[in-house]
């Protein structure tokens, strides 16, 4: 009979250990995150700056984050449902505010237009324009012009890689990127970086951030750790020392 109530207790202990929030099961937090060359990949030192940063603002208030690197729509879904206590960087909109809280930005971005060198397309004027952007990402700025004024098709591939390998093979007129994730695949696929044009006009600035579903017990008391120590980052200088050693600005 005493066996058989230990056993009941030892199941009773592990059904209510399976059934606590994700951040209240260890000592760290477990966040999700995905390839954005260089300011977050799984190859660069420290996972990439804006890695560095999520990571070292988390310790400043005695808190280790498990980082996983994941597609970008798993990570999203896996945050929202809670099998992740936050991912990063994500930047609002209304289905994301709708499903997450945000932290104080992380970062600016700056998003413009590259061209096979060479060129004639001209944004201003010219129309049936092949424009290649990634699946989820945000069409924002400049580039929601185009498309609502009908002047462009947009192409969506998986990831910002193939958008680049379509331009090279002359399939898009123009691939939309953020500046220096930009760099990260011309240098990778094009055989100089003087294959590929910068244009002048910037499409769209934006902050990105770390998110917490709002159906996560603890969001609050995440948001308000991590904002408290990622404002200590930036108060002893540390946020601008990891920025200036990856060479961002």
């Amino acid at each position: 009979m005493k066996g058989k109530q230990k056993s009941i207790c030892l199941s009773v202990f592990v059904f209510v250990l399976m059934t606590l929030p994700i951040a209240s099961k260890a000592q760290s937090l477990l966040v999700g995150t995905g390839e954005f060359p260089p300011y977050i990949s799984a190859t660069e030192e420290g996972g990439g700056p804006i890695a560095q940063i999520v990571r070292q603002a988390f310790l400043n208030v005695g808190i280790d984050i498990q980082a996983r690197y994941l597609p970008w729509n798993r990570s999203y879904a896996m945050a929202r449902d809670l099998k992740l206590d936050a991912s990063f960087p994500w930047s609002p909109n209304i289905q994301r505010s709708s499903d997450f809280y945000f932290s104080d930005p992380l970062y600016r971005f700056q998003r413009r237009g590259y061209v096979l060198a060479g060129s004639k397309l001209n944004i201003f004027k010219d129309d049936n324009i092949q424009m290649c952007h990634p699946i989820g990402y945000e069409r924002l700025g400049y580039e929601s012009e185009l498309l609502k004024d009908n002047r462009a098709s947009l192409i969506e591939t998986p990831d910002m890689a193939q958008c680049f390998v379509m331009l090279k093979a002359k399939r898009v007129d123009i691939v939309v990127s953020e500046t220096r994730e930009s760099q990260e695949y011309i240098k990778k696929i094009f055989a100089s970086p003087d294959d590929v044009i910068r244009l002048e006009q910037v499409f769209h600035e934006y902050d990105n951030h770390l998110v917490v579903s709002k159906k996560h017990p603890d969001a609050a008391k995440i948001l308000q750790q991590f904002n408290q120590g990622l404002q200590q980052l930036k108060l002893s200088g540390r946020y601008q020392e990891i920025i200036q050693a990856s060479k961002l600005n």
